[in-house]
């Protein structure tokens, strides 16, 4: 049985308005939409707000928790990752863009390890 769950409204519709794809969140593979640094700061804040957090958007929930597990963790990691390239766009202190590439960097492992892992039985 495959229930809709809606988890919070906000990042998963930002950040698939903004065209990231659940496997690449920066530099390789698909080009994410440009960042508006002029928009940085609402994009933040509609990301990071209680009504818009990083588990955001639908995730089809089943019976099976690794499959749930590896859904809410892509939408957790596209927040992630849309926050760290704010941050690399238009941020100004450099050990935090260190930081953001970390996290960058991490999420894409990660993504590609939960790929991984919803895909081999």
């Amino acid at each position: 049985m495959t229930l809709n769950v809606k988890l919070v409204a906000g990042a998963a519709a930002l950040a698939a308005s903004l065209a990231l794809s659940s496997s690449t969140f920066a530099q390789g593979g698909a080009t994410p939409a440009p960042i508006d640094c002029n928009n940085a700061h609402a994009m933040m804040i509609k990301l990071t707000t209680t009504n818009a957090g990083p588990f955001t958007g639908t995730a089809v929930m089943t019976a099976d928790i690794d499959h749930n597990f590896g859904s809410g963790m892509t939408q957790y990691l596209k927040a992630q990752a849309l926050l760290a390239r704010i941050e690399l766009k238009c941020g100004k202190n450099s050990k935090a863009q260190a930081m953001a590439q970390k996290v960058l960097d991490d999420a894409n492992a990660m993504q590609q390890q939960i790929d991984a892992m919803m895909h081999t039985p």
